[in-house]
């Protein structure tokens, strides 16, 4: 009896210690995702202070403040995208990538339709007004943000994006604005141009290859396969030896 009784508590403990860990695990991916939501959903709106004194124009200030505060917001991408990277699980990655996809082109898609409601042509500046400032934010950093996670998970991204026509008008459409803002550095500018090529919007360069692939990694092997093959020892081949008649079977000669 005591000792059927020790053997359920040492049960109902382990199987609690499990649901415990469960949870932990549950509870940390949940975070993880909450932070790469908040990230996508995010626009910074700057206040306006009326015309600046370098003869600019009103948009120019908030321009050049949301160019700094961007490469901040940048940095926070990066580590969100570090932590799809650490899930390690192509399958829980997968599923993070296609609800985070999701979430981008909602909010990219109800970015749109804001300035589509208004008189703010692209190419004219960067708006004044608050509403347009978080619109025109989203786009740039949700635009970014899913170059980081196509160029980082290119086969994954593929998966959800190349059957969603809407998504590839969308981006298309997100990419001239973004071009036409005068935001990004050189970097973002870059990786808008490898993420075209690699959802294909764009032909890809002769030499485009993403190391990060199937296709590139398959290559990455059998370079490494060849290789180990062309420098592995090769087995020396004995020379057999040329023996002479043997003395036994000379003929004898009587003395």
């Amino acid at each position: 009896g005591v000792r059927g009784a020790y053997s359920s508590l040492y049960t109902n403990v382990d199987s609690f210690i499990m649901v415990r860990n469960k949870a932990r695990s549950f509870l940390l991916h949940l975070s993880e995702f909450l932070l790469i939501i908040s990230i996508t959903g995010f626009g910074l709106i700057l206040a306006d202070d009326g015309p600046n004194n370098n003869g600019g124009g009103e948009g120019v200030d908030s321009l050049r403040i949301y160019s700094e505060l961007f490469l901040e917001r940048r940095k926070e991408q990066h580590s969100a995208l570090n932590r799809i990277v650490d899930l390690g699980d192509p399958q829980k990655q997968q599923q993070m990538i296609d609800i985070v996809s999701d979430r981008i082109f909602s909010v990219i898609g109800s970015a749109k339709a804001i300035l589509q409601e208004t008189s703010h042509v692209p190419g004219s500046g960067f708006p004044v007004e608050p509403n347009l400032q978080e619109a025109v934010a989203n786009i740039l950093e949700n635009t970014a943000f899913f170059g980081d996670i196509s160029l980082r998970f290119p086969d994954m991204v593929h998966m959800v994006f190349d059957r969603n026509v809407q998504w590839k008008q969308l981006i298309t459409w997100s990419i001239a604005l973004c071009n036409q803002t005068n935001v990004y550095d050189s970097s973002t500018n870059k990786l808008l141009d490898l993420m075209s090529q690699e959802l294909n919007l764009i032909p890809r360069s002769d030499n485009y290859l993403n190391p990060f692939s199937r296709e590139a990694q398959q290559m990455k092997y059998d370079a490494m396969n060849l290789h180990q093959q062309e420098n592995a020892p090769k087995k020396r081949e004995r020379k057999k030896r040329e023996r002479g008649p043997s003395l036994s079977k000379l003929p004898r000669t009587e003395l």
